[in-house]
């Protein structure tokens, strides 16, 4: 991370996103919205920079990578998907197989 580049609000469920970007707005300071699809509501979604899908790690970490952020926060309620909706994105699933296969039968302690 750098310290030029801008806050990256990963955005979850609630007010709590909204309200941290529109703070960031306030303050004058470069921020990013990565509102992760099924989770942020849908103002925040058309307002933000990139909508992902929660299990698209590989693109996620491209998307930051890229943004070269000077901070990342997580603001917002998310709920780990069932097996079955997080292989409905097909893409990414596939894209993140290795990954969700190893990660599931584990639970949460392991992520």
């Amino acid at each position: 991370m750098r310290n030029d580049g801008p806050v990256v609000v990963v955005a979850g469920s609630g007010a709590l996103p909204a309200h941290l970007v529109a703070t960031l707005e306030r303050e004058g300071r470069e921020r990013r919205v990565l509102a992760l699809s099924g989770f942020a509501d849908r103002a925040l979604r058309k307002r933000a920079d990139r909508v992902v899908n929660l299990v698209d790690v590989a693109g996620i970490l491209d998307q930051l990578a890229a943004w070269a952020p000077s901070a990342i926060t997580l603001a917002g309620g998310v709920r780990r998907p069932s097996l079955p909706v997080a292989l409905s994105s097909g893409a990414a699933a596939w894209r993140n197989r290795k990954d969700i296969a190893e990660v599931f039968p584990k639970g949460d302690d392991h992520l």
